[in-house]
């Protein structure tokens, strides 16, 4: 309900210029409705100073898939999924160093849910929160489950095995 967040030294606030450094995948996907997945992206790159605007939102469509689904279609009328694949799409248009994701995972296909790890690749540095410990596992270098809003547990994913780790969140 509090706190600060410091991030290259420096406080973050809701005007900060940190904020284009930071892709962030919310519950919410966080799109305008009424426009295109191509608009969406390209009022983003407007905002947040993306390089190379055109080519980034082509490659990033293909990336999630989106590329051929109906590119002239209005966002309120996707899928849950393809909002979801959107949101991605948009967290990392501008390549930015951090990514910040509550549940991606949330309203993808199965098939959508397993390429998660090819979609955050990359040299940044990604904060995810899940419920899902088995793909929190997969695609993590290092675990820490709160309890209460405390640490309970905080350790590195290698070697770790989906029993142990579910052993630590009862």
């Amino acid at each position: 309900t509090s706190g600060t967040v410091t991030f290259d030294g420096q406080r973050l606030t809701r005007s900060s210029p940190l904020r284009r450094k930071i892709g962030y995948v919310g519950h919410e996907p966080g799109l305008y409705g009424e426009l295109t997945a191509r608009q969406n992206l390209e009022l983003f790159a407007a905002l947040y100073g993306g390089r190379e605007a055109p080519r980034r939102i082509d490659e990033m469509l293909v990336r999630v898939g989106l590329a051929d689904v109906r590119p002239h279609a209005v966002v309120r009328t996707f899928s849950r999924g393809m909002q979801q694949r959107l949101a991605i799409a948009r967290a990392l248009l501008a390549d930015p160093p951090l990514l910040l994701l509550d549940e991606p995972d949330d309203g993808l296909d199965p098939q959508a849910a397993e390429q998660l790890h090819q979609y955050f690749e990359g040299s940044r540095t990604t904060i995810m929160v899940s419920h899902n410990l088995a793909r929190g596992l997969a695609l993590s270098n290092r675990i820490i489950l709160l309890s209460r809003g405390r640490i309970a547990y905080d350790a590195d994913t290698k070697g770790l095995t989906l029993g142990e780790l579910e052993r630590q969140y009862r």
